[in-house]
């Protein structure tokens, strides 16, 4: 049965500012090195295929841990697991700029994928038992675009600092920020409101969490809320966080600060489209087809990239920012998902959405990989067709969920409103 709980306003603003001072951070780390990815290859002399093992490093890390996390949320709650895990990407950070080869920048990666891997899930069943289900995709699209001004940061403002401080510095000082923030989470973040059903529960033996795991895998619908966002999230953040940087500066010649005014362009639109979600489900009353919506578009987006040679920068940068704008559309597929869970089951099902988002990113970024290292290298540049060949593997794939996705049930807003009031 779910909840309604209404907890007092300023207690959830507070609890609010603390989940976004965390997942800007979250977002800032997993796409900090996009910028910079150029001077990196050079600095430490990596390769294409090297760069995409950095990249997914973060993601995979990020997936792996997701299996436990399920367990310690409905255990032992956001509130204690949260800081723990940010002082581990805190660690990571530490490793990142210290680092004197390539292998060491990707432990420090990894690191910092592991720690920061309970972030955005904290913060989702955290909400999931603070908001009322009716209003959970406008308030999780609040939380990613407000979140996600850690990745504005990492595009301008970043290269503008790196420029400044040098990257070694300037992402140890995000180090320090982070052990502030892990502070912050313990002393303002509660993992329920008071009343609500989790705090009278018996903790779980490790047995009874797996069945709850399974329990999940078993609801018909979750098949093609996972398939989808084994790739929605993959569509964009693998040409944000690994391939558009390069790109720009193989193809258009672009330097740290130009690459970095475009990538502001796309992650603005991504901020964008992720707002609009929010109040966009209720407005159509649907989720699925305003998730198979955004499927088809960046899809699109993917397939032009792909089979249209020669395009101009101020082209790129528009389809760069559809990309985003598109993109953004699909994080109610989150919102899907909660709808069709159980309140029990919150943790492990919002955490198996985040294994599908991270692991289908590693996948895509590792696959992207090879595909470009498949190409010759001119003048010690990646060629266009290389990149125009990973655009179509992602286009290509991602077009394949959506048609799959169309087989779910429809979970309507309309319908968590008549629960929520009943």
């Amino acid at each position: 049965m779910t909840t309604t709980v209404r907890p007092p306003v300023a207690k959830v603003a507070g609890i609010y500012a603390a989940l976004v001072s965390a997942y800007f951070l979250s977002e800032f780390f997993r796409i900090s090195h996009a910028v910079i990815a150029p001077d990196l290859m050079r600095e430490l002399s990596i390769s294409p295929e090297g760069l995409s093992v950095l990249t997914s490093a973060f993601f995979l890390a990020f997936a792996v841990v997701q299996i436990p996390n399920g367990v310690l949320f409905d255990r032992y709650g956001p509130r204690r697991t949260m800081p723990c895990f940010i002082l581990l990407a805190a660690g990571g950070v530490a490793v990142f700029a210290l680092a004197p080869t390539a292998p060491w920048l990707s432990i420090g990666r990894m690191l910092m994928g592991a720690g920061c891997s309970i972030i955005f899930m904290g913060g989702l069943v955290t909400l999931a038992r603070w908001v009322p289900t009716d209003r959970f995709a406008l308030a999780v699209s609040a939380l990613i675009t407000v979140g996600a001004i850690g990745n504005l940061f990492a595009t301008s403002p970043w290269a503008a600092l790196v420029e400044r401080l040098g990257w070694r510095w300037a992402i140890g000082g995000f180090g320090i920020l982070a052990v502030l923030v892990a502070g912050l989470v313990y002393a303002v973040v509660r993992d329920a409101p008071e009343g609500h059903p989790y705090l009278q529960r018996q903790p779980e033996t490790i047995l009874e969490g797996l069945r709850g795991a399974l329990a999940v895998v078993a609801i018909r619908d979750w098949r093609y809320l996972f398939a989808m966002n084994f790739v929605s999230y993959a569509v964009v953040i693998t040409v944000l966080s690994l391939w558009a940087a390069p790109y720009l500066y193989d193809v258009h010649g672009l330097n740290t600060i130009e690459r970095g005014n475009v990538l502001l362009v796309m992650t603005i639109c991504m901020a964008v489209g992720n707002l609009g979600a929010g109040p966009l489900d209720r407005l159509l009353n649907t989720r699925k087809n305003i998730v198979s919506f955004g499927g088809v578009c960046t899809s699109s987006v993917h397939i032009i990239l792909a089979f249209v040679p020669g395009l101009a920068l101020w082209q790129i940068t528009t389809l760069f920012a559809l990309l985003g704008l598109f993109g953004g559309l699909i994080v109610i597929n989150l919102a899907h998902a909660r709808a069709i869970l159980p309140d029990h089951l919150v943790g492990r099902g919002m955490v198996t959405m985040a294994l599908a988002a991270f692991a289908g990113s590693a996948f895509t970024q590792i696959a992207t990989g090879i595909i470009v290292g498949l190409f010759p290298l001119e003048a010690d540049k990646v060629a266009e067709v290389a990149y125009r060949a990973a655009f179509a593997f992602i286009g290509a794939t991602t077009l394949a969920a959506t048609v799959y996705h169309r087989r779910v049930t429809d979970a309507r807003p309309s319908d968590d409103h008549a629960r929520v009031h009943t």
